[in-house]
């Protein structure tokens, strides 16, 4: 194991700071099953684009909570849902090459990603209001959310969907966070047009599925040279 150590001549003397071992990252801490999204009624994912200002939600619920959540869900019935809230498109472009590929763009801001928990299950797609009844236990900022799909000529489609989350609340905001400052994440996971047709009828465009995976940060503390010498008697 690598140590990084860092020293500053002070005049009281020699300050070490050295880094801890990071504790364990959470891959895959959320994953988050199929959602819905809902947004203007002329986007059509991928066919077109949307244009700026136009708004997206996207309601659905959690397949798994891993560590750090595990051991915080209650025993069943219980439902725990997700809800990406208020985003805004900042930009949206399509752009193509002259030889094999084609990328379609759409970039989403100002919004913000929440985890309810509920113990009298009734998220239903016909109320989207359903998917957040339940307790808060996390929010998270997660921008810019980039949605985009690229169609190369040897690879074929793709479909992706990221963001850069950092958590800021919510019941279980504790367990992603160290003295008030929340955890970075990354949502990553697929944006595609494709929505059966009774969905598609109760307004949404376009479904979602993904994951977050937590970083952990390493913590880094002043230690005192005798402090060091210390370790080693």
């Amino acid at each position: 194991m690598i140590r990084i150590l860092l020293c500053s001549a002070l005049t009281a003397g020699l300050v070490f700071v050295t880094a801890r071992p990071a504790a364990a990252d959470y891959p895959s801490a959320l994953v988050l099953d199929t959602g819905y999204a809902t947004g203007p009624p002329q986007w059509i994912p991928w066919i077109n684009l949307p244009n700026l200002e136009d708004s997206l939600w996207i309601f659905g619920s959690v397949s798994e909570a891993n560590a750090p959540f595990d051991d915080l869900l209650p025993p069943p019935p219980y439902e725990l849902t997700y809800v990406f809230e208020q985003y805004a498109c900042v930009w949206s472009v399509h752009g193509e090459d002259l030889i094999c590929s084609t990328t379609d763009i759409a970039i989403f801001d100002l919004g913000s990603v929440r985890v309810y928990l509920d113990t009298t299950p009734d998220a239903d797609l016909a109320d989207p209001a359903s998917f957040r009844d339940g307790t808060l236990v996390l929010v998270a900022t997660a921008h810019p959310l980039q949605l985009f799909t690229e169609e190369h000529c040897i690879n074929g489609i793709r479909y992706v969907q990221r963001a850069v989350m950092a958590f800021t609340g919510g019941a279980w905001f504790s367990r992603v966070s160290r003295e008030g400052v929340g955890f970075t994440a990354g949502n990553l996971g697929e944006f595609r047009g494709d929505v059966p047709a009774s969905i598609a009828a109760l307004g949404y465009i376009g479904q979602s599925t993904s994951r977050v995976d937590i970083l952990v940060p390493t913590a880094v503390v002043p230690t005192t040279w005798g402090r060091i010498k210390a370790l080693y008697r």
